[in-house]
């Protein structure tokens, strides 16, 4: 098997379905494996692509014939994503990108221990907001049970702090690229040196990043708690 699977999580309005749709135009060998969900397409969303959009009734027969996994509800609607064992046994030689939530992620990762596990977050609380739109406090609320999830089981590889967009698309590829590379025994010793420098700083334990995102989340709570 030469698949690497790959899932990016980060808050609602981090930009991590963008940063997917740039990397499946920029690699030939990219594909997303898309979430089934029982709520309605938002404007600009086509059925097949980051979604399958699909009825209770539908929903409900999936998880009767045991087709789901990674399975969540959020507010009325449901998730879930088809098992990926056939997948991921083709020698394709594809890498596939998972947009999933950290519940669902944690779930693939303790399934399929070689995920790629990448979080990404904006650099401030206000570039966050702004790109929430108006989203709501509910999704707020979600985002910081998220962070704190993601602090206290520290099972992510990666931290990428999406600030500038064409920079953190690079730092994804620069990660992919990497991890090709290091699993399939692909990789020189001048190309590890070369990839500790062009990801210095993007290690999901560095004591840097772990302080940006207790900082981040205890900013972001007190901002939802003085909202609320």
């Amino acid at each position: 098997m030469n698949n690497l699977l790959v899932v990016i999580s980060g808050p609602s309005g981090s930009g991590k379905s963008t940063i997917i749709q740039n990397l499946l135009r920029n690699r030939n060998n990219a594909s997303q494996i898309s979430t089934y969900t029982t709520r309605s397409p938002r404007v600009g969303e086509i059925h097949g692509e980051q979604y399958n959009f699909i009825s209770s009734k539908e929903y409900l027969e999936l998880l009767n014939a045991n087709k789901l996994m990674a399975c969540s509800k959020i507010e009325s609607d449901y998730y879930g994503m088809p098992l990926l064992e056939d997948k991921l046994g083709e020698n394709d030689n594809k890498d596939f990108l998972i947009d999933m939530g950290v519940s669902g992620g944690l779930e693939i990762k303790e399934r399929f221990p070689e995920t790629v596990m990448i979080y990404v977050i904006p650099k401030t609380e206000e570039q966050l907001l702004r790109q929430r739109g108006d989203r709501g406090k509910t999704r707020q609320s979600r985002g910081i049970k998220q962070i704190q999830r993601v602090l206290k089981t520290k099972k992510y590889d990666w931290l990428v702090i999406n600030e500038n967009l064409e920079e953190t698309i690079q730092n994804v590829e620069d990660i992919l690229n990497f991890m090709r590379k290091r699993k399939f025994g692909n990789i020189s010793n001048d190309e590890m040196r070369a990839y500790k420098r062009t990801l210095k700083g993007l290690l999901f334990l560095d004591k840097q990043n772990i302080d940006f995102l207790n900082d981040f989340y205890n900013r972001d709570k007190e901002e939802f708690e003085i909202n609320e």
